[in-house]
C-alpha cells in the first residue's frame, strides 16, 4: 500500500514530534505539533493519538523536575507551567499540543488537563 503525500507528511511529523518530546526538546516538539496541526486541518482528523503524546509529555515533565507520579501531580505541574505563561518552553509545548488536539479532534479530543491551555474554539 502506497502512502499519499499527506499520510507521509503525517508519519514524519508524528515521528519528529515524539522524538523531540523523548529527547526533551520542548521547542522542537512544539514546532512539530504546530506542523501536525496544519496537516490535521487538511486531513480533518487526528494523526497522533493523544495517549502517545501524553505519555511522552509526562516523561519530559518528569525529566525537568515536575512531579508526574499521579494524575493529581500532573495537574498541579501543568498549573505551575500555566502560571509561568507564554515564552516558557514547556508552556509553549503544552499549548501547541492542546491547540493541535482541539483543531483536529474538537473539544472531545482534548485530554482534561490540556483544556486550560487550548484557545477557545473559533467561531
Amino acid at each position: 500500500m502506497e502512502l499519499d503525500g499527506i499520510e507521509m507528511e503525517q508519519r514524519d511529523g508524528i515521528g519528529q514530534a515524539l522524538k523531540a518530546l523523548d529527547a526533551g526538546e520542548a521547542v522542537e516538539a512544539a514546532a512539530q505539533f504546530e506542523r501536525l496541526m496544519a496537516i490535521g486541518k487538511k486531513q480533518g482528523s487526528p494523526v497522533l493519538e493523544p495517549s502517545s503524546a501524553w505519555e511522552s509529555l509526562k516523561r519530559l515533565l518528569g525529566k525537568r523536575g515536575y512531579f508526574v507520579a499521579t494524575p493529581g501531580h500532573v495537574v498541579k505541574s501543568l498549573e505551575e507551567i500555566r502560571d509561568v505563561g507564554e515564552g516558557f518552553d514547556l508552556y509553549d509545548l503544552v499549548a501547541s499540543m492542546a491547540r493541535y488536539y482541539r483543531t483536529v479532534a474538537g473539544e472531545a479530543g482534548l485530554l482534561g488537563p490540556l483544556k486550560q491551555f487550548a484557545a477557545p474554539a473559533s467561531r
